[in-house]
């Protein structure tokens, strides 16, 4: 099942991605932190910290992302509040993209990828990866489609989809902010969304 909720953080076998946390900093109070798996990716949803690491110092806003390079780093507000999604896991080193999205309701929705027998209200792609893919939801509300099957979309969902399987996100009901994060490549390796139509 691709749905995965926050606190029970069931992942499929097949899954490389291991952990997510959305992590929300209201004071400028460090947060000291360790790596728990062996690769691990930050993701600033919101305000702007500096990420303190163990001979490097790195600063991200929101829309930014980064590895992280240590066991051991410390989180420092710069502009509250923060919000921070870590993804950890065991993916190789040629992976697909990553980053941050938002989502909205469009006054034209379009589906411009492989055909669908639902109705939408965005302007999203029904698609397929070289590799899978990971959504995890910060804020909002909405539906995803993934492998054929609905799913509820709300704070602290992940879809997991594995690759070659078609996804979409084609209903918003409260506007979506998030991440999509894929891994390995696998097969011809190709980035971005791919469609089996002509």
């Amino acid at each position: 099942m691709p749905l995965i909720q926050m606190d029970k953080q069931e992942f499929p076998e097949w899954a490389e991605v291991e952990f997510y946390q959305i992590e929300r900093l209201k004071s400028d109070n460090p947060v000291y932190r360790k790596k728990t798996t062996p690769k691990e990716v930050m993701f600033v949803i919101e305000g702007e910290s500096r990420f303190e690491f163990k001979d490097n110092k790195v600063s991200a806003k929101a829309g930014e992302h980064f590895k992280i390079i240590t066991n051991k780093y410390k989180i420092i507000p710069v502009s509250l509040p923060v919000t921070i999604v870590i993804i950890g896991g065991k993916w190789s080193s040629e992976t697909g993209t990553r980053g941050v999205f938002e989502l909205n309701r469009s006054i034209s929705p379009k589906n411009s990828g492989d055909p669908v027998d639902y109705s939408r209200n965005t302007k999203f792609d029904n698609h397929f990866h070289d590799c899978d893919e990971y959504w995890i939801i910060v804020e909002g509300r909405g539906k995803a489609v993934s492998e054929g099957t609905v799913y509820q979309l709300a704070p602290g969902a992940c879809i997991a989809t594995k690759r070659g399987d078609h996804h979409d996100i084609p209903r918003v009901e409260e506007p979506l902010n998030g991440v999509w994060f894929e891994t390995t490549l696998y097969g011809k390796k190709r980035e971005g969304h791919l469609y089996h139509k002509v």
